[in-house]
């Protein structure tokens, strides 16, 4: 029914208390429909990143507040559910330094929405809005340092907990020399992984001449390149030259970020016969259309 291994059910009901079956008279466990939601439940958070302890922790929660989370939205209390309303007090734990804060309301997110909308209708807005802030002076060095650090550790904390890869062929992703902003990336990263994909992150200001020694052994298909600003994006200006030293197949190159608004890079001509993908291509857009974009290469 719901496609999860018995040994683990009853692994979850021994180390984290989900689900709470009864016992029927011969000892055999027997499962209510609520049991069955939970598990449910309990399955969806998984796929959406989270690991069996975190969802385990969030779901005690909501039941502690009253709410089941396991039922539709209309069958619980009204609650502070909206993304804007979670944004706009999330943005203000963040920036007053409230960590324990700043987590309740990420656990309240989990509850109702999935890993996806969390990325595109909270962190990365609100991530957007305290750099604005802090680039007109309304926001301090710390709180902008402090919010960037919690958004990478609860986004690292998601990749790690991710599951195998079940697509073929690799990804590899990582920021150009000079960039040190990687929160768009990571979120780039965790959508991938979250739809199957095998993404190796190697994080902020890679060195380009050594990608293709560096990448060599694990062939990736695809190379994903972020900027956040334009004097990083134009240490990109010879990645066409680059491309041609990876052995066959040569992988294609995405490049993107805020950085590549408006500057005018050699993207190189198309690789191989008619009909291949550029050396290096440019994506833009909300994470989402990069996502299915990234998609399509993938299985051409």
């Amino acid at each position: 029914m719901v496609g999860i291994l018995p040994v683990t059910i009853r692994a979850w009901e021994r180390r984290y208390g989900w689900p709470r079956p009864q016992r029927g008279s011969q000892g055999y466990r027997l499962y209510s429909e609520a049991d069955v939601r939970v598990l449910r439940w309990l399955k969806t958070q998984l796929q959406a990143g989270m690991s069996i302890r975190q969802a385990s922790q969030l779901l005690a929660q909501q039941f502690a507040t009253g709410l089941d989370p396991t039922l539709p939205a209309s069958s619980n209390p009204p609650g502070p559910v909206r993304p804007d309303q979670i944004r706009r007090q999330l943005q203000d734990r963040l920036v007053q330094l409230d960590q324990p804060g700043a987590l309740d309301l990420l656990r309240q997110a989990y509850a109702f929405y999935p890993l996806d909308r969390i990325l595109e209708d909270l962190l990365q807005p609100v991530m957007v809005q305290i750099g604005d802030d802090w680039a007109a002076g309304r926001v301090s060095v710390a709180s902008e340092h402090f919010a960037s650090q919690f958004v990478i550790s609860h986004l690292m904390s998601q990749l790690n907990s991710r599951t195998a890869a079940w697509l073929p062929g690799v990804i590899a992703a990582g920021c150009v020399p000079g960039e040190e902003h990687e929160i768009g990336l990571l979120m780039l990263v965790l959508l991938l992984r979250l739809r199957g994909h095998d993404v190796r992150y190697f994080g902020p200001s890679l060195v380009l001449d050594e990608l293709p020694e560096t990448l060599g052994p694990i062939h990736p298909r695809l190379i994903l390149l972020s900027a956040t600003r334009p004097e990083a994006a134009n240490n990109l200006d010879h990645i066409a030259s680059i491309v041609p030293r990876f052995s066959n197949p040569r992988p294609t190159v995405i490049v993107g970020g805020q950085g590549f608004a408006g500057i005018d890079l050699d993207l190189g001509a198309p690789a191989g016969r008619k009909g291949n993908p550029p050396a290096v291509i440019r994506l833009t857009g909300p994470l989402s259309t990069v996502v299915e974009a990234i998609d399509r290469l993938m299985q051409t």
